[in-house]
């Protein structure tokens, strides 16, 4: 039930090196050494904690808490009696700033947020000019980074709030996506807006011809092209004007040569070469007991009904712990089939194998390109193949294209 959550965590570790492990000296050696963070070096480890340790000093101390010191040197003795605060949580606090990683733990009550939040405050105020990038804050619960994030809010109000799911007040206004909605676009912003919507829409043209291609049941003159070498695409066009015989001055009269034929007349042509007006009834579709579609025995290599049963179950505990906290802007306009549908009407053709498993002896050894240059002389019997070939060359090398 738990193992899809951290499928991907689990195959990136399978697939990483030990060089590319960040903190390896850490994880790995058997005695780890500590290791203080990357962003702290002997000239830059002055810290100031007048603001992080103001709110805990006693108010009957008789030495003052210190307001800066050298962290990674001896820590003053003068804190804890300056401070009210326990031994334990000044070590964590020690702990976690002077270390590229640091772990704290406690029961209940014993005060780790208080401890969390003077660690962020610190890091915070002491390293604006070594630190590039944002604080990452990452809780298991909602609740918690809520709570966590409203104690950052009280000395830091540049938070962004990623996800949805917020119940606090404080944070909606600090939420991504409102952030977002509050920022002036760039001038590079559109650029890049419109070219990533011009590639999203060359996308959808190449997708949308890709599954129309899968789709059909007939073969069009431009997949014709693609089929017959120029030279045999000529000899049909030749082969069709022989056939008219006396009125092939009709045609010539339109059409200058081959390189003028379009739809129209290519549909004229296969009706004289197939001797039928019906061309889809042609298409070597699959035998499926319901539905156009190839199985999902056909598509994965034979899947027990008991192991799809049990893939959609774990696929539903899937969804159900990983929702994304994204809208789903259009549902109502495709379904919620997300940013392209469409909608395969025809049955699926089958694969080369499959064809050649139900063609009858005589047609078994038939190789249509054989007799490219002379189609218009193949048996009827010869020249349906010939088509149903056709369509299965167009219809997979569509189909390779299509995403998995």
């Amino acid at each position: 039930i738990y193992f899809e959550a951290y499928r991907h965590v689990l195959i990136a570790l399978q697939s990483m090196r030990p060089s590319d492990l960040p903190f390896q000296q850490i994880f790995l050696s058997p005695q780890p050494l500590p290791v203080p963070p990357t962003f702290l070096k002997a000239d830059t480890d002055m810290f100031h904690f007048h603001n992080v340790f103001h709110s805990c000093e006693k108010p009957d101390a008789v030495v003052s808490a210190p307001r800066s010191f050298k962290i990674l040197q001896e820590w003053p003795s003068t804190l804890l009696q300056a401070l009210d605060i326990d031994p334990t949580q000044l070590d964590a606090i020690r702990h976690a700033m002077t270390s590229a990683v640091a772990l704290i733990q406690g029961p209940p009550g014993t005060g780790k947020t208080w401890v969390g939040l003077k660690i962020v405050q610190a890091l915070l105020e002491n390293t604006r000019e070594v630190r590039y990038s944002p604080i990452l804050v990452v809780c298991y619960t909602n609740h918690a980074l809520d709570q966590f994030l409203e104690g950052i809010f009280k000395f830091c109000e540049k938070i962004a709030r990623i996800g949805s799911r917020s119940k606090s007040e404080i944070m909606q206004t600090r939420n991504l996506k409102e952030l977002v909605g509050e920022l002036k676009p760039s001038k590079e912003y559109y650029q890049a807006r419109k070219s990533l919507n011009d590639r999203r829409d060359r996308l959808r043209e190449d997708f949308g011809k890709m599954l129309e291609l899968v789709d059909s049941h007939t073969v069009g003159v431009k997949s014709a092209r693609n089929i017959l070498k120029e030279k045999e695409f000529e000899a049909f066009y030749q082969g069709y004007l022989d056939y008219l015989a006396e009125d092939a001055g009709k045609v010539t009269s339109v059409y200058e040569d081959d390189d003028a034929v379009d739809d129209e007349l290519w549909t004229k042509m296969m009706k004289a070469w197939l001797e039928t007006s019906h061309f889809e009834k042609l298409a070597p579709v699959m035998k499926q007991s319901a539905g156009g579609l190839p199985t999902l025995d056909k598509l994965k290599g034979g899947v027990s009904d008991d192991d799809v049963d049990a893939e959609e179950e774990e696929a539903e505990q899937e969804q159900h712990e990983r929702k994304l906290d994204v809208e789903q802007v259009g549902e109502k306009k495709n379904g919620g089939m997300g940013d392209f549908y469409a909608e395969i009407k025809n049955a699926w053709l089958p694969y080369w194998e499959e064809h050649q498993g139900r063609m009858s002896l005589d047609l078994l050894s038939f190789t249509w390109s054989d007799h490219a240059e002379a189609l218009w002389l193949l048996p009827r019997e010869k020249r349906h193949e010939t088509y149903r070939q056709w369509l299965l060359e167009q219809h997979h090398e569509a189909r390779e294209q299509l995403p998995e």
